[in-house]
């Protein structure tokens, strides 16, 4: 029987190992108790199968990749392997600060600040009381996806 949490790299199999070769590869026996991938490695795969493997975890966005999980390890839940084989956002997400977060646009529901994007724009959005608002002296856009100046008219 093998235990696979989704937020794991260990694999534990019934039954003690003793040696690393009893492993799949990039993994290794712990504490001669059971397997364990490598750092910087993931489990993927199923033991009823015979299919288990240690895969190797993106460094860096756009590196090289099989499956979703080895990007969304390093990069977050909006992380996926794209069409191409490489890691990237999914649609609706945006890269910021080594991590990919929902693209939520001005007036949106957030969590965090990197949630709110705001288009190609310079200026920082701010996720305020669980709303994506711009900065003191900004405005949302006429599409909520950017923040534009606040302009102030004298009569």
């Amino acid at each position: 029987m093998v235990v696979v949490g989704a937020n794991t790299s260990v694999m534990c199999v019934a039954g003690p190992c003793q040696y690393d070769s009893e492993c799949v590869e990039n993994g290794y026996c712990y504490l001669n108790s059971y397997c364990r991938c490598k750092q910087g490695y993931v489990i993927t795969g199923s033991y009823r199968n015979n299919t288990l493997a240690c895969l190797k975890e993106a460094e860096a966005m756009g590196d090289v990749c099989s499956l979703d999980i080895q990007c969304s390890r390093p990069f977050g839940a909006h992380a996926l392997c794209q069409t191409g084989s490489t890691c990237g956002c999914r649609e609706d997400a945006h890269f910021r600060e080594d991590l990919c977060y929902p693209s939520v646009r001005i007036g949106g529901q957030c969590t965090v600040r990197n949630d709110c994007r705001v288009g190609l724009s310079t200026i920082d959005a701010a996720c305020v009381r669980g709303t994506c608002m711009c900065q003191p002296g900004f405005r949302g856009g006429s599409q909520g996806s950017d923040c534009v100046p606040v302009v102030c008219k004298w009569e």
